[in-house]
């Protein structure tokens, strides 16, 4: 009759992270811990004793959610919860600092839960140490309009995206005036 499947992986490349299960339907390489560096084709063979043998390929992307998102300040600290307070007529920015994230994150601007103009800047920062390698941080930066007394506690948030299967962060301030 039928006998176990024999299986076969290469140690060094997975070592025991990855098994193959025969349990599920259809059979699978399960892949625990996935790192970046898993990121590849990989090549499943199965041999029968009496029909020909078949190959499958199977592309793996990781993908990096993000692993941290703020908004600063021109000086570069962080605002929390509230920006200013800020004069009457002035135009201050606020920039949206979204750390990891692979593929890179998308950065969109928000007032009062409506998206505003994308004609922000946009540009790579030095990366953020946090373990083994540095995680890239991408700076978003929005201009605003000459504040009017109508802008006191307006809401102004970031959005950091990067892949429908990684959650989305935001952070948001208030906008206070003298």
């Amino acid at each position: 009759m039928y006998s176990r499947p024999k299986e076969w992986s290469d140690a060094v490349l997975l070592g025991n992270r990855a098994h193959f299960s025969v349990a599920t339907n259809p059979a699978a390489l399960v892949l625990n811990f996935t790192s970046k560096a898993d990121e590849a084709v990989y090549r499943c063979r199965v041999d029968f004793k009496l029909h020909i043998t078949t190959h499958a390929r199977v592309n793996l992307t990781v993908i990096e959610p993000i692993t941290g998102i703020s908004i600063q300040d021109p000086s570069g600290s962080e605002l929390v919860g509230v920006a200013g307070p800020y004069p009457v007529g002035s135009t201050p920015s606020l920039t949206c600092r979204v750390v990891g994230g692979d593929p890179p994150p998308t950065i969109t601007w928000w007032k009062n839960g409506h998206l505003l103009d994308q004609s922000y800047s946009y540009k790579e920062s030095k990366g953020s140490d946090l373990g083994l390698r540095k995680s890239p941080v991408l700076l978003s930066t929005v201009q605003l309009h000459p504040l009017t007394r109508q802008d006191l506690r307006a809401s102004y948030t970031c959005r950091g995206a990067n892949h429908d299967m990684a959650p989305v962060l935001e952070s948001t301030v208030e906008i206070d005036m003298n």
